[in-house]
């Protein structure tokens, strides 16, 4: 049975452009430019030679699914005032069983991005991550699957090019042919004015080791300031 993850992760929007730091004179080139920011956001993310064989881009505006990506958010606190943003996805299989999907934040300051970072060092960070992916499978997983648990863990991304945390969970999960695993994860990232956020849900027990390799990709691509 594939699990149709893209109702529970896909955002409802593709990009956003974010308002916020202004950038002094004209010729100042020091602070944030809106433009120049959401180019970069854009670079950061997803691109299809990050993925292997058989993944392909997921169209969001023709989905219409709910954001996950504001859901998980609220394990951080109060959102940042950010100069852009952009989030994209992609999806492996017909069945739409595997789901990866970044979101790409450029902030005003480097100082900034590392107070948006901050909770995810604190104790009750991983369980507000699990308790929020819980919630959201409870109620998007149709009528044939039931939710039986899901437990997580957060360690420290400490061979990356950015700072960051990782959330592995696994959710067991009932259906009529059986039981069912899935393995959900979330890494958080950060490095100078840029914070990323990249999550895959996939009944694949690799899940963990492809997430730190999307993670990896995306955080090489994350200026240092």
């Amino acid at each position: 049975m594939r699990l149709r993850w893209i109702a529970l992760l896909a955002p409802a929007v593709l990009a956003v452009a974010a308002c916020g730091g202004g950038s002094g004179g004209k010729d100042d080139q020091s602070g944030p430019d809106p433009k120049r920011d959401r180019d970069l956001a854009n670079a950061i993310a997803f691109h299809q030679y990050d993925f292997p064989a058989g993944w392909e881009q997921i169209d969001f505006a023709a989905q219409g699914s709910p954001p996950t990506m504001e859901t998980l958010a609220q394990c951080l606190g109060p959102a940042p005032s950010t100069t852009a943003e952009f989030t994209n996805g992609y999806h492996f299989g017909p069945g739409i069983n595997e789901v990866a999907v970044v979101e790409v934040k450029v902030l005003p300051t480097a100082e900034a991005a590392a107070k948006v970072i901050a909770p995810t060092v604190k104790p009750a960070f991983g369980p507000c991550v699990v308790d929020h992916i819980k919630g959201l499978l409870s109620t998007s997983l149709g009528a044939d699957l039931t939710l039986a648990d899901l437990t997580g863990s957060a360690s420290t991304i400490t061979n990356a090019t950015a700072n960051g945390v990782a959330i592995d969970m696994t959710a067991h999960l009932t259906s009529p042919r059986g039981p069912l695993t899935s393995y959900p994860a979330a890494v958080f990232l950060q490095r100078g004015r840029v914070v990323a956020t990249v999550t895959l849900l996939s009944d694949n027990l690799s899940t963990a080791d492809f997430s730190r390799s999307l993670s990896a990709a995306v955080a090489n691509r994350m200026p240092a300031d």
